[in-house]
This record gives C-alpha cells, sequence and structure tokens, in this order.
C-alpha cells in the first residue's frame, strides 16, 4: 500500500505511451527543389535524413508532439526495444523501489521517506524535457 501511495504522483507514467507514439505521416525536404513532401517513416530511416530534413506532419488530425519527434530524442529509426526500454526501466525501478523503500520508512519515518521519494520523482519529471536518450533512461529508473 505505501508503494502505492507514493507513486500516485507519477503522471508521466499514464502517459509513456503517448510520449513514445510514431506520428503516422511525415513531410521531407527535396535537395533539388526545397520544397516540403510527403513521405513515409520508413523513407526517412532508408535513406538517414538528417533531422532538419523530415518533420511530423502537423495537419495530421492524429499528430501527437512528443519524444519521437527529431527536435526531441529523434527515436523514429532507431529499434523497437529503445522506445519500450522507457517503461521496461520505469518498472525495474519501482521493483528496486519496493525492495528499499518500506525499509527506509520504518527506519526514519514513512513520511520523510515519501519527501525523498518524491524529489526522485522531480528528476524522473525533469528526464521527460531532456533530450538525451541514455540519461532519460538512467532517471526513469530512479
Amino acid at each position: 500500500m505505501f508503494i502505492i501511495i507514493i507513486n500516485t504522483g507519477d503522471p508521466l507514467i499514464f502517459t509513456l505511451g503517448i510520449l513514445t507514439a510514431i506520428p503516422k505521416r511525415y513531410e521531407c525536404l527535396s535537395d533539388e527543389t526545397g520544397e516540403w513532401h510527403d513521405c513515409k517513416p520508413k523513407q526517412i530511416c532508408e535513406q538517414n535524413l538528417e533531422p532538419d530534413h523530415f518533420r511530423p506532419d502537423t495537419t495530421d488530425p492524429e499528430y501527437i508532439d512528443n519524444w519521437v519527434s527529431p527536435d526531441k530524442m529523434n527515436l523514429l529509426c532507431e529499434p523497437k526495444f529503445k522506445i519500450g526500454l522507457f517503461g521496461s526501466i520505469y518498472f525495474a525501478g519501482l521493483c528496486v523501489a519496493i525492495l528499499i523503500l518500506p525499509p527506509m520508512a520504518d527506519a526514519i519515518g514513512r513520511l520523510a521517506s515519501i519527501y525523498w521519494k518524491r524529489s526522485i520523482n522531480y528528476l524522473y519529471d525533469w528526464s521527460s524535457f531532456h533530450p538525451q536518450y541514455i540519461r532519460s533512461v538512467c532517471i526513469l529508473f530512479l
């Protein structure tokens, strides 16, 4: 029960699926004409386009500005396991917390351990705005 109480303040975990969703429609910059045209995610990855040569189509009704975008973590061409790792690392950290926090609550008190856990969660919230993949995954573990 104690672990459930201190983890109810993690709004990002409930939106993790949205933050890692891959947009379906993109626009690519043509080097010949200098104009934007429709392209598929598969084309972007096959051609190894630079992040400034493609962008999500913001007129798509299903468009979501999230971590996959080229101006954020640029996860479009990364293996699927890297995107799934965000959720897995969070829950691995939760399993470790189950081993640490209840004994800590007995030793220093429940309120102090809740404050300690909440301060760690602020690092987690900060990671959602950080563009570096490895650092974000490490902070998610906490």
